[in-house]
């Protein structure tokens, strides 16, 4: 099941499992959705870290498809916008539910290190940022 990822092996970016939403929209390069706002979906973070995450959302996905996500790692925070690719999915058994695997795929500097303060903030014996 996917959410053990982790069992595979050491990681090159440490991950926060702390829960937050995402809010999101599949991204159709040969046509125009219009607005954020009337496309969006909303799903939860499993794990997450300065390279991607792992969603659980009620959408199917097929690997490949781009999606453009939004998200605020506090709710005070600033929202950090995002371009990602699907790179793993799979259905989560008898729930109805699906995980996918998101890679992100421009995040800014000044992103990256928040993300990354984050996580080390939320590891265990670490204080809150």
């Amino acid at each position: 099941m996917m959410p053990d990822a982790n069992a595979s092996g050491p990681r090159r970016h440490p991950r926060s499992y702390e829960t937050i939403l995402i809010r999101y929209r599949r991204i159709d390069p040969q046509n125009d959705l219009g607005d954020f706002a009337e496309n969006e979906c909303v799903a939860s973070t499993v794990n997450f870290s300065a390279s991607g995450m792992l969603i659980r959302t009620s959408e199917k996905f097929t690997v490949k498809t781009l999606l453009d996500i939004r998200f605020k790692l506090r709710p005070d925070g600033h929202e950090i916008h995002q371009l990602a690719q699907v790179v793993r999915y799979e259905p989560a058994p008898f729930s109805g539910l699906h995980y996918a695997g998101l890679l992100f795929t421009s995040l800014s500097d000044a992103d990256k290190a928040e993300i990354e303060r984050f996580v080390r903030s939320s590891e265990p014996g670490r204080g809150s940022v």
